[in-house]
């Protein structure tokens, strides 16, 4: 899922791509901090016991994003009691992936939540548009994340 190393190709057709692009405002702390709220509220509700926190992450998210954002794994229902740590873990997640859907959309706002909600949910920000639970929840986290950007 995150790339642990990039070749120097691609490295150099990205920064061509982007010296060949105008200038596009990159999201502030409150838009991902808003954004992690919007997925929170907007989480299933369930009591599947394989999903974890108020966010409903999966064990393997958990594993795979802990060391990375707190510095050490950390178990699953540990996690869960910690709802601080959770929500760093998230925005720390979230942030660099809402910046590179922000770029990917011009700038768009709406779209770059659409497609880091559809890469939050299935790994793939082009399945905002797919139909069925995907858009479904796509639109409930849209919804939440313009409530609360206008309640600030």
């Amino acid at each position: 899922m995150f790339p642990t190393r990039s070749s120097p190709s691609i490295l150099l057709l990205a920064c061509a791509a982007l010296s060949n692009t105008t200038a596009v405002a990159l999201p502030d702390a409150n838009q991902t901090a808003t954004l992690v709220e919007a997925l929170r509220r907007a989480a299933p509700h369930t009591d599947d016991p394989t999903l974890y926190s108020d966010w409903k992450m999966r064990e393997g998210a958990i594993a795979h994003w802990t060391p990375r954002c707190v510095g050490v794994s950390v178990p699953p229902a540990e996690f869960a009691a910690n709802p601080v740590m959770v929500r760093e873990t998230v925005a720390c997640v979230m942030g660099p992936v809402l910046e590179a859907q922000m770029a990917a959309s011009g700038g768009d706002e709406d779209l770059a939540v659409r497609r880091t909600t559809a890469w939050w949910m299935v790994g793939d920000p082009n399945q905002y548009q797919a139909e069925g639970s995907i858009n479904s929840y796509v639109s409930r986290v849209l919804r939440y994340y313009w409530a609360l950007r206008t309640a600030q």
